[in-house]
């Protein structure tokens, strides 16, 4: 399939993926919670990762590199990286 349009992260994040890339979506969605339980955010906060705020940057910055590399998209992992 296509590759994103744009290369900025803020077009990456309003990249429409394809009907087919929902895979990837759920893929990340069950990893989110499973990322670095236990460890503080930026300004100190517990479990940053488990905080609706730490999981939203984590979900952005894994969907918008899954759209600009689709051949490789997400793979369990990834979230660690």
């Amino acid at each position: 399939h296509e590759e994103a349009a744009g290369r900025s992260y803020a077009s990456l994040l309003q990249y429409h993926r394809p009907p087919d890339s929902s895979t990837c979506m759920a893929e990340i969605e069950r990893d989110l919670g499973r990322t670095l339980p236990g460890v503080k955010g930026p300004c100190g906060e517990t479990d940053y990762f488990a905080t609706k705020t730490g999981q939203n940057k984590l979900r952005n910055v894994l969907a918008a590199f899954a759209a600009y590399t689709p051949t490789v998209g997400y793979c369990q992992s990834m979230n660690f990286v």
